[in-house]
């Protein structure tokens, strides 16, 4: 016997774990390479022997994806430090190294530290000869690029990403395919900016490069045509648009290398491009017309043939086409079942999706049929314990609440929300999303005090997350200043506005502000909170900006608008009676309702 920390046995759990990771069971995978990685720490094994660095690459990316930062930088800065001594700052394997850790700080928020990092991958990248097959290289100026996006610099990346490309034009020549690399970069972030017209030339560009070097179907310069699509799409140029994505559609289906995967995402392309004009009924065609290719060239059974036959179930569903995306699911459920087994992780997936479908067309009977049979399916071969198995309960909470069967609701949600917090522990995303879910029921069914518990215990923890959960702490502020106000809180309803408010702010540019439902009902809501305080000025302030996005959101003539300008309206008298002074033997200024003033605020709408 080896024992559990012998080099054969970690070759076992290591192999296991890519095969977990495969199948996108992240939580188990984790866990097996960390067991790998404490088992090598034991056996001595460095940190650059090529077993460490093939447990911790992936446990990297799985905490990258997760926004798991702390522990993918722990992981990840001691390799760092050892491959910048042994090796040297410049060398290869230290520069994939930068971009990976560059990402990490830049998840939590250290810019600085991750822009030195990127900054020394594209020193690196403007000599001769240097990075000109390493994806890493590219990944780092896309880094750079979000550092920038992030601390709203726009400029200061539009400078890098010409820098980048006048530097290699003149050291490796025009057709070079990192030029052609940096100029299609380039062209992205013009085309986000809406710079059509100079994304237009650089796309022009790259691609008369990509076509010389690479041909006329390779992925490269497909990407460039396609992106020439967004570009006319965007400039309302339809017939040139569909040329660049029928031509990409057409380039798959003819490359030499057959990739289905790229063909799908071309067909995806083209349908959205169709489904956006009035002809519709071609994005069908399109996706029928990649369907009866594979199951020509690959069989009925094969799964290609079944993730296209789920895109196209989708499609269906999207338009509301239910019975088709039915008979869609259906097939696949049927191939699952015969090639791998009634209770399969893959044949409960499908089954998981055609309950999620009969769920979305009201077909709650048939929806809770499936979400049971997953659900057992799920407990018998992997546990009740398992993310799979919850999720599935999780969704038969959801059924439960829509019926108004209250009880069986509760003990579905409770049930997610403990085994989370007792298996990953109470600081764990999940843990804290059940703990959402939870909290939003009891709201849902106005159990004030229940909701206020797990709603402040979810904002703490999304706050205490990575960034980008932050964006989901506003609206739970402000569901927890609707609680305040039902109990009769008005200073802490006040202070949760307050905080949701600032969040919006802080989130949202103006225009996404002005489209934001939950961020006009927190102006709303502040508003009104300031009134039951007495503070009418505060009110007033809200109340007209509240007024400007309604109107933009529900047009002037809506009922909140209406009810709105009302409001305004009492809070002006109030306000110019209190500024009105007391009557004196000298004449005074009469302190009129100031209409004009009013009208002229809201745009001139009443």
């Amino acid at each position: 016997m080896f024992g559990p920390e012998h080099l054969d046995t970690l070759e076992s759990v290591m192999y296991l774990a890519h095969v977990y990771n495969r199948e996108g069971l992240v939580k188990k995978a984790a866990g097996m390479y960390e067991r790998v990685m404490r088992g090598l720490q034991k056996n001595e094994l460095g940190l650059q022997h090529p077993w460490t660095r093939r447990a911790i690459a992936p446990l990297v990316e799985i905490y990258l994806n997760k926004g798991d930062y702390e522990k993918s930088d722990v992981l990840l800065l001691p390799m760092f430090e050892e491959s910048e001594k042994s090796l040297g700052p410049m060398h290869p394997q230290t520069l994939s190294l930068c971009t990976v850790l560059g990402n990490t700080y830049l998840g939590q928020s250290r810019f600085d530290e991750a822009e030195v990092l990127f900054q020394r991958v594209c020193t690196n990248f403007k000599k001769p000869n240097k990075g000109n097959d390493e994806e890493w290289a590219f990944d780092a100026i896309e880094g750079l690029d979000k550092v920038y996006e992030k601390q709203n610099l726009p400029k200061k990346t539009e400078s890098m990403l010409r820098q980048l490309a006048r530097v290699r034009r003149r050291t490796s020549g025009r057709n070079h395919a990192s030029v052609l690399g940096v100029t299609a970069l380039l062209a992205q972030f013009l085309i986000q900016h809406e710079r059509f017209d100079e994304a237009e030339e650089y796309l022009q560009r790259a691609l008369s490069g990509y076509e010389k070097i690479d041909g006329p179907y390779s992925v490269y310069t497909l990407r460039i045509v396609s992106a020439l699509g967004d570009v006319y799409t965007n400039t309302r140029r339809i017939p040139e648009a569909e040329a660049m994505y029928m031509r990409v559609f057409d380039g798959y289906e003819k490359s030499p290398r057959l990739d289905f995967d790229a063909i799908v995402a071309a067909a995806d392309r083209l349908s959205e491009f169709y489904s956006r004009t009035i002809h519709v009924n071609q994005a069908e065609e399109v996706y029928r017309h990649v369907l009866k290719r594979t199951e020509k060239t690959r069989g009925l059974d094969d799964l290609s043939t079944h993730h296209i036959s789920r895109t196209l179930g989708k499609w269906y569903s999207d338009h509301e086409r239910y019975k088709d995306a039915e008979e869609m699911y259906q097939r696949i459920l049927t191939s699952n079942e015969k090639i791998f087994g009634p209770e399969h992780k893959q044949t409960l997936s499908m089954v998981i999706e055609l309950g999620d479908l009969f769920y979305g067309c009201d077909s709650f009977s048939k929806a809770e049929k499936m979400y049971q049979r997953a659900l057992k399916g799920y407990e018998k071969n992997l546990g009740p314990d398992d993310s799979l198995t919850l999720k599935a309960v999780s969704n038969l909470g959801a059924l439960y609440s829509l019926e108004d069967r209250f009880k069986k609701a509760e003990v579905m949600y409770q049930r997610v929300f403990q085994t989370h917090e007792r298996v990953s522990g109470p600081n764990d995303e999940e843990t804290i999303e059940a703990a959402e879910d939870l909290g939003q029921f009891y709201l849902k069914n106005d159990r004030w005090n229940e909701a206020e518990i797990f709603l402040t215990r979810t904002f703490k923890g999304y706050q205490v997350k990575s960034s980008s959960k932050e964006k989901t702490a506003w609206p739970i502020a402000l569901d927890l200043g609707n609680i305040a106000c039902e109990l009769k809180r008005p200073k802490d309803a006040l202070g949760w506005y307050q905080q949701a408010l600032m969040g919006f702010d802080q989130d949202l540019d103006v225009t996404e502000f002005s489209k934001d439902s939950r961020a006009l009902e927190t102006l709303i809501n502040l508003s009104k909170a300031c009134v039951e305080i007495g503070d009418s000025g505060q009110a007033l302030i809200h109340a007209r900006r509240a007024l400007l996005i309604c109107e933009k959101i529900e047009g002037p003539s809506s009922s909140t608008c209406v009810e709105l300008a009302k409001k305004i309206d009492k809070l002006e008298m109030l306000a110019y009676q209190y500024r009105a002074p007391e009557p004196t033997s000298t004449p005074s200024v009469v302190f009129k309702k100031p209409s004009l003033f009013t009208k002229l605020i809201r745009g001139g709408q009443r």
